[in-house]
């Protein structure tokens, strides 16, 4: 005898119909396989109706947000610290690089800068020079315009990633001060 359809009624989760159950109860008395089965089903889903959830321990929300915060501030200081370490290795392997290249006496490295900030002072001056001469010898002041647009572009490029480069140094430092 085939039981497959009577252990998926005795196993249901939703509610039988009255023909179901009517087709179930002249059924069980002549099986004792299906009996047994729905015997021991009905016992451990009486167990498992009465068995009480267990949550969380008190303060346990508090508790995790508590530890993930610490972990985030402790990934920001590693981060930090990091990043401090790889700019202080770079810079100071670049000083090291530019001492030893020049082998010079501290003057003479301090002229070396200050004729190099000459020259871009110098150089910031002719651009902007050929700039006007570019502008004033467009026919159009639109042209001269759209000229002045780009060059002021790029400019602020430049600016941006100055100021870039600079925040980065010195967001570096506030982790590390924690």
């Amino acid at each position: 005898m085939n039981h497959e359809r009577f252990e998926r009624l005795v196993l249901a989760d939703a509610p039988l119909t009255s023909a179901e159950q009517e087709e179930l109860g002249r059924h069980l008395p002549a099986c004792p396989t299906c009996t047994a089965l729905r015997a021991r089903w009905s016992r451990r889903e009486s167990v498992l109706l009465a068995g009480l959830m267990i949550g969380p321990q008190a303060g346990f929300a508090g508790r995790w947000a508590a530890r993930d915060e610490a972990r985030a501030s402790h990934r920001e200081r590693r981060q930090a610290w990091l990043l401090f370490g790889g700019t202080s290795i770079a810079a100071s392997s670049l000083a090291v690089l530019v001492a030893w290249q020049t082998a010079v006496s501290l003057p003479v490295l301090f002229a070396d800068v200050l004729q190099q900030g000459l020259r871009w002072w110098i150089w910031a001056r002719l651009a902007g020079e050929v700039t006007r001469a570019i502008a004033s010898s467009l026919p159009t002041p639109a042209a001269a315009g759209a000229v002045l647009a780009v060059l002021g572009l790029l400019a602020g490029a430049g600016l941006v990633s100055i100021l870039g480069s600079f925040s980065i140094i010195r967001f570096s430092f506030q982790g590390v001060r924690r």
